[in-house]
């Protein structure tokens, strides 16, 4: 049997230039929301570096996402720890949607 899960909640994180990075709004996610188990996010506007490994993305640090691509980010821990930032300085913005088991 497949596994589904539902959309839990969505957000729009739309400024993403702040010195350290943004991270996931910490009413979405676990443990404010326990049934959440993945974000599928998506990049807008910009590119943007991203890091889940408790360190700080910079405009030269961290894993790169293309303007309009998109990552799934599984598991509290990594939830929690998410932090993106903006590339290139041009208003870049995240489009989220969490996912998990009822609500």
């Amino acid at each position: 049997m497949e596994t589904i899960y539902a959309v839990i909640g969505s957000e729009r994180i739309a400024d993403i230039s702040t010195s350290g990075g943004v991270g996931l709004t910490a009413a979405q996610i676990p443990p404010a929301k326990p049934h959440v188990i993945y974000a599928q996010i998506q990049v807008q506007e910009s590119d943007c570096r991203w890091r889940v490994d408790g360190g700080a993305p910079t405009a030269t640090r961290g894993m790169y996402l293309a303007e309009n691509g998109i990552i799934e980010v599984w598991g509290s821990k990594a939830l929690q720890d998410f932090l993106a930032i903006d590339d290139t300085a041009a208003d870049a913005l995240l489009e989220v949607i969490y996912y998990g088991h009822g609500g």
